[in-house]
């Protein structure tokens, strides 16, 4: 058991571009290449005009089909070369679980979710960690709340021009800090205008990239900044050092996540934590859980951890 709550919670620590599956026989986790290589089981259904519960049925013979659906589904394989995947039928046979990461890429999240189906449909069982793409039971963190609440420490501390180091727009974990900082920030009477906004890849060099355009531009220059995570952070307090300004007492950095070397860097990060351990372990419980009836979904709350990259806005 411990080492299936290490593997759990190893899959919500990780990197929110990069997505993979965890599988608890310790086998390599599954991969973009490895996904787009073959024919996966949702060409087979498409090919026969079907669902991928059909197919993944029709080709584990754990369900009776129609005949006429059977011929379709096994034709239509045949045609493919598809071939089954023997580890996550090893894996549903024996009724193991399976805990997948934050997926971004579209056709990624929908190959990702098709083979999650098949697997569930093989009697297999899967949590999704960080995201939720449709199918399947999921574990998430509240980034709307967490972005209202790092927004809301920065207005009580007198800030008004405040940048925002965002991630990729078409991440989901992007839209949903956003949507929270700007919840806060209107509540208080604030806009957060298209200059103030710049987004990076959660990544350290993106976050110094995106503090020197914000910080460079003429005119009003931001007094606080909040990166979407703690590496873009730790980059734009790079940035911010490079230009000689002080921290917290020329300008304010906050971070999220709450990664171990927030508390470390000089000086020690403001920044939100997401309960990712104690979100792997759940996963892990609901994953060892047969669910009964709908899909479950279930939040976990954030937390703001004050540290000394914030304090009141200069004059």
């Amino acid at each position: 058991m411990k080492a299936l709550s290490r593997l759990a919670c190893r899959a919500a620590y990780s990197d929110l571009v990069r997505s993979s599956i965890v599988l608890f026989n310790r086998q390599k986790p599954l991969t973009i290449d490895t996904v787009f290589k073959a024919p996966t089981i949702a060409d087979v259904a498409r090919s026969a005009r079907v669902s991928v519960a059909t197919a993944s049925r029709t080709l584990s013979g754990t369900v009776r089909v129609r005949p006429a659906l059977r011929d379709q589904v096994l034709q239509a394989a045949e045609q493919l070369g598809y071939e089954a995947n023997p580890h996550a039928r090893a894996l549903a046979s024996a009724g193991e679980a399976i805990a997948s990461s934050g997926i971004e890429a579209r056709d990624f999240a929908t190959a990702i979710t098709n083979q999650l189906m098949a697997f569930e449909a093989a009697g297999g069982r899967a949590v999704l960690v960080g995201r939720h793409y449709g199918h399947g039971d999921a574990v998430l963190p509240d980034n709307v709340g967490g972005g209202r609440e790092v927004a809301e420490e920065l207005v009580r501390l007198g800030h008004r021009r405040i940048g925002v180091i965002s991630g990729p727009p078409a991440v989901t974990t992007t839209r949903e800090r956003l949507a929270g900082v700007r919840d806060a920030l209107q509540r208080a009477g604030l806009e957060l205008p298209d200059e103030m906004l710049v987004p990076g890849d959660y990544t350290r060099d993106s976050g110094m990239a995106a503090a020197h355009e914000l910080l460079g531009r003429q005119g009003a220059t931001p007094t606080a900044l909040i990166a979407f995570n703690d590496l873009m952070a730790i980059g734009a307090m790079a940035e911010a050092r490079n230009r000689g300004l002080r921290i917290p007492e020329d300008i304010s950095v906050t971070g999220f996540d709450d990664v171990p070397i927030a508390r470390d860097v000089m000086p020690a990060l403001t920044t939100v934590r997401v309960p990712a351990a104690e979100m792997g372990a759940l996963a892990l419980r609901m994953a060892l859980d047969a669910r009964h009836g709908d899909l479950r979904v279930e939040h976990l709350p954030t937390r703001l951890v004050r540290r000394q990259s914030t304090g009141p806005a200069s004059s």
